[in-house]
């Protein structure tokens, strides 16, 4: 999350940093190559050191895909169960900053490939 006026900034910082990284590629946490353990480990730090941008935050979520809550969610909506889970993400970790008419949130969704119909 960031202030709207540091979008540019960021987006600055982030495209320098992919450059000098070679990292064209999206960022996949799920596995991390020892070829490439450095070059995450450099992101990190990156974050780290411009965390001091006034309202610059990292939130995540984990999904434990075996718990019985998530299997019957997925059993029950599984072209939707996706995106329940986004909308309690950002409601929960999100929300909160929206706290009145003086603030306003957008988010910007990645393109996400899916098996499933897109217009239901």
């Amino acid at each position: 999350m960031l202030p709207t006026r540091d979008l540019q900034w960021f987006d600055d910082l982030v495209a320098t940093w992919r450059i000098r990284n070679k990292m064209e590629d999206e960022l996949k946490w799920g596995k991390v190559s020892s070829g490439k353990y450095a070059v995450y480990q450099s992101f990190i730090d990156f974050y780290f050191k411009n965390r001091h941008r006034g309202g610059l935050h990292f939130k995540s979520m984990i999904c434990d895909t075996q718990s019985p809550g998530y299997i019957a969610l997925r059993k029950a909506k599984p072209q939707t169960s996706y995106y329940i889970l986004y909308y309690y993400f950002l409601l929960k970790k999100f929300g909160p900053y929206a706290k009145d008419n003086d603030h306003t949130l957008s988010v910007i969704l990645d393109e996400r490939s899916t098996a499933y119909d897109s217009t239901i």
